[in-house]
């Protein structure tokens, strides 16, 4: 399995109100969590953990560019 996250490196982390260590609400309703590597990784630990790293993404929306980092985990169940 593939699975990206929200980097604790984007630029976006920090910004609204604090719900819980590394998640915030950035508008009414809506939440996001920024993972540490150490943090993803244990979230995945009952996995094989083949591959971890950090990428950025880049979103056009009405002409603006978004620039994202994101932490990836490329994972495998064991047995």
């Amino acid at each position: 399995m593939y699975f990206t996250c929200f980097s604790d490196r984007d630029f976006n982390n920090g910004v609204g109100r604090k719900v819980e260590e590394g998640t915030y609400e950035y508008k009414k309703g809506k939440y996001a969590h920024f993972f540490t590597e150490k943090n993803l990784i244990e979230h995945f630990n009952d996995l094989n953990i083949l591959e971890t790293g950090s990428i950025k993404e880049y979103l056009t929306h009405a002409e603006k560019q978004q620039e994202y980092e994101l932490r990836y985990i490329i994972v495998q169940n064991i047995g």
